[in-house]
Formats: C-alpha cells, sequence, structure tokens
C-alpha cells in the first residue's frame, strides 16, 4: 500500500509540474496563433 502511494504521488508531482510550466515565448492555440488573453507578465 505504501509503496502504491508512493507512486502516486511521484506520478501527481510530475503532473503538477507540467502543467504550471509556461512557455518563455507565449502561449499559443493548436492552429499556431498565439492566444489572444496572452499576458507577459502571468
Amino acid at each position: 500500500m505504501k509503496h502504491e502511494y508512493l507512486e502516486f504521488k511521484i506520478c501527481m508531482c510530475d503532473l503538477i509540474e507540467k502543467t504550471l510550466k509556461v512557455p518563455k515565448d507565449r502561449w499559443m492555440m493548436s492552429k499556431g496563433m498565439p492566444w489572444s488573453r496572452y499576458k507577459k507578465r502571468d
């Protein structure tokens, strides 16, 4: 049980890290256009 919890915790930490990663240039939509609500300070 403890081993499964540790694996789950590592998975969740990786997922959070990936979602918080902000691109250096800007956010892009799927068609390659810049996101209209993009703010450089965010």
